[in-house]
């Protein structure tokens, strides 16, 4: 990846999430940075959540993912909230697009309901 491209908060990632362990996800994929743009800033970490196509096969903490302009995702996609790395940048192979907004606001309301948060 370019290293002087500013990673932000809802970029969407090509990850090598190589080597994995048990039922963690495995290949090169998407993953979305949840991480906040002062900690995108100064850390040589990313906080990402995966996303695979397997949209047939939801868990209940998967937010689904459409397809458009903005995502440049191959497909319909989910969104594996209850699966979130932190890896070294090197990791990160290129900018794939950004989520959207509502899709964001869903991945945060998922996060509060995974970590028994309140505002």
């Amino acid at each position: 990846m370019n290293p002087d491209y500013r990673v932000q908060h809802g970029d969407i990632l090509l990850t090598n999430c190589e080597p994995s362990v048990g039922a963690e996800i495995k290949k090169i994929r998407p993953c979305v940075v949840i991480q906040s743009e002062r900690l995108n800033r100064m850390s040589s970490l990313l906080t990402v959540i995966p996303i695979t196509s397997q949209v047939e096969k939801p868990f209940f903490a998967d937010i689904v993912i459409p397809r458009d302009e903005h995502n440049h995702l191959n497909g319909d996609a989910l969104v594996r909230t209850s699966q979130i790395f932190t890896y070294d940048r090197s990791r990160f192979l290129k900018l794939i697009g950004r989520c959207s907004p509502p899709i964001l606001r869903q991945i945060k309301e998922q996060l509060m309901v995974n970590f028994q948060l309140t505002t």
